[in-house]
């Protein structure tokens, strides 16, 4: 599935105004209590990235050494990756 370049796809909308609620809660929370703050935002780091990653893989495939090592592990975690292409 194409689409224009100028275009939103589905989940793009839902996962900005998802990251843009965690910034401003870490914001807060770092003006609150800088240590709880310097603590919960690599943990969300790792976690956001580790979804981009997987929505990443879901539309590239398996092309590539590194992409097929990522699909292995994935289910492993309990969160297999669905191939949109």
């Amino acid at each position: 599935m194409t689409t224009a370049p100028n275009t939103w796809q589905a989940h793009s909308l839902p996962l900005l105004g998802l990251h843009t609620s965690l910034g401003v809660a870490l914001l807060v929370l770092a003006l609150m209590a800088p240590l709880a703050a310097a603590i919960t935002s690599p943990l969300l780091a790792a976690a956001t990235g580790l979804f981009g990653l997987q929505i990443v893989h879901s539309k590239v495939g398996k092309q590539g050494h590194l992409p097929t090592r990522l699909y292995e592990i994935f289910p492993r975690l309990g969160w297999p990756i669905q191939s949109a292409v």
